[in-house]
């Protein structure tokens, strides 16, 4: 299963019983997933999804409100590589009434009935219930990336004016919701981390949030491990590179026949970098006899590079 199918399932089972809530849930899962069509005495509506059990639980929602004036189904879709689509079917106009005017997506008025185009207001005054329409709106039209590869929430939405009222919906928990036409809809998306954990835990997907988190924090450590390695190759790179050119330095003197002429403590220092090619300036300094300070072995380095660039017919490099 994907991490979407695995966030929908966790919220049909998280559900909320309460009657007002149900109707904002459904409302939700209307407007995403909804459509309506004519029939001989009207209107019909119809719910349509790829989740099995996202259909069931509309079917469950819808039968609340209507009985048994609806219906479920299953068909295949006509390109071969798209998934079988289920169908929850209110074909009764009276019923589909019922159900769009309970809803809030639609509303009399004195020229008729009038269709809503933005979350219903009515529906979602209480916390429980805003809450509830936001769990809607993802079962039927949401997708989540799998928090391994990327984050991100996206809702598929059929118009514009619905779009940019489920971005304003949102924006009231401060979550910064962007709207996108992609071919004939309207996407609301989320990115980042933090605004698809708090969405999610707004729909109330709190072990989906756990995963998110946890992976989160893999990805940190990684990430971490990385840039700690990285940094130390490069400065084991730079060590190598520095090491090399003292070597080359020494072997220039001692090629010139001017080593026997260094001091004592040139000379020692010489020898040490030939025989330990990888040693760090403190390892050096702790061959010594006695010790010398990482200090007083570059010191001594770069006399020796001074005079190879002497010898080289460099410039004073100091």
């Amino acid at each position: 299963m994907s991490f979407s199918s695995d966030v929908k399932t966790e919220l049909i089972s998280n559900s909320d019983n309460n009657a007002c809530c149900n109707l904002a849930e459904l409302s939700g899962m209307l407007a995403l997933g909804g459509s309506l069509y004519l029939t001989r005495g009207g209107l019909g509506l119809r719910f349509a999804s790829d989740n099995p059990a996202v259909a069931r639980y509309a079917f469950s929602l819808v039968k609340l409100l209507t009985g048994e004036k609806c219906s479920v189904g299953a068909k295949k879709r006509s390109n071969m590589n798209q998934n079988t689509q289920y169908v929850l079917d209110v074909s009764d106009s009276e019923a589909a009434g019922i159900i769009l005017e309970s809803c809030g997506l639609i509303t009399h008025t004195k020229d008729g009935r009038e269709f809503l185009s933005g979350v219903p207001k009515d529906l979602t005054e209480n916390e429980c219930c805003k809450r509830a329409y936001i769990r809607g709106a993802f079962l039927a039209g949401g997708t989540a990336t799998e928090p391994t590869k990327a984050y991100s929430i996206e809702l598929i939405c059929a118009n514009e004016p619905y779009a940019q009222s489920l971005c304003d919906f949102l924006k009231v928990y401060g979550l910064n919701a962007k709207t996108v036409q992609r071919k004939s809809v309207y996407v609301v998306y989320l990115k980042e981390s933090e605004s698809v954990i708090d969405f999610l835990s707004l729909a109330g997907a709190s072990a989906s949030v756990f995963k998110i988190e946890n992976t989160r924090i893999m990805k940190d450590i990684r990430n971490n491990v990385n840039r700690a390695m990285n940094c130390e190759t490069a400065n084991f790179e730079k060590t190598s590179i520095a090491a090399q050119n003292q070597i080359d330095d020494i072997n220039l003197i001692i090629d010139s026949g001017k080593f026997p002429t260094l001091n004592k403590g040139l000379r020692e220092t010489a020898e040490l970098r030939l025989e330990y090619p990888e040693a760090t300036l403190q390892d050096l300094g702790d061959l010594h006899v006695p010790a010398q300070s990482k200090s007083c072995v570059n010191h001594r380095l770069s006399k020796l590079r001074k005079l190879a660039a002497e010898l080289r017919g460099e410039n004073d490099m100091e």
